[in-house]
């Protein structure tokens, strides 16, 4: 039976008793797992939740560099021998993860060839995908950096409505809530998108993918390039 986390589940295929040591836990939205500062005993595999790595800077404005859903794992800076994470990890949307002791972690993915090289597949996704962000937020307007975030949040929760105040999407995007607002009004306008207080549904999902920028394509031909064929 499956765990609901495809990368786990591959893991599982080439680590049997990996089994042994997951926990399956609910972390409702809004929870800081890790930090710059305070490391993560676990690895963790969401399965119905989603959480974004956020960097901020001295002042406390930040930006999200890349989120993880389903379709991987949270500790990418641990397995690489990093003491912190590279920023904020927050749970974005509240959900179910399974969660494995990082020294357990290792040791069982350190016996096989197959399951290294799976971790060190999302690894080199991961990265790349923190590259892109980095050259989305500096080189993109905002209404195609909002429309990317909300395809890459509808696709990990699987629903076209997500939970997203204006507040939360301007802190993804670290713009002011006040540009958020007008790029919402436009999207809605064009019927994009609707949204009512603190919930976004993508009506026209063609439209929104027309007006994202080419990052999200690119990140996610990505995945499908290096993980999707090993597992």
């Amino acid at each position: 039976m499956g765990t609901g986390n495809h990368l786990l589940d591959a893991l599982r295929r080439e680590c049997p008793d990996l089994h042994a040591y997951d926990e399956r836990v609910e972390i409702p939205s809004g929870i800081e797992l890790a930090g710059p500062t305070r490391a993560s005993p676990y690895v963790y595999f969401p399965v119905t939740g989603v959480v974004s790595i956020i960097v901020r800077v001295q002042s406390g404005v930040g930006a999200e560099v890349y989120k993880v859903g389903r379709e991987g794992l949270l500790g990418v800076e641990s397995l690489l021998g990093m003491p912190t994470g590279m920023g904020h990890f927050v749970q974005q949307a509240g959900g179910q993860s399974v969660r494995i002791p990082l020294p357990d972690f290792l040791d069982r993915v350190d016996g096989s060839r197959r399951a290294t090289r799976l971790v060190q597949a999302f690894s080199a996704y991961a990265l790349r995908y923190a590259q892109q962000s980095a050259a989305c937020n500096a080189l993109h307007s905002v209404e195609q950096r909002a429309c990317r975030w909300l395809l890459g949040m509808a696709d990990r929760v699987d629903h076209p409505t997500i939970v997203a105040t204006q507040e939360l999407l301007a802190d993804m995007l670290g713009v002011r809530r006040q540009t958020v607002g007008e790029v919402a009004v436009e999207l809605q306008r064009s019927g994009a998108i609707a949204y009512r207080r603190s919930d976004i549904t993508i009506v026209d999902r063609a439209q929104l993918e027309s007006r994202a920028c080419e990052c999200f394509a690119a990140t996610r031909a990505v995945y499908r390039g290096i993980v999707e064929p090993l597992l």
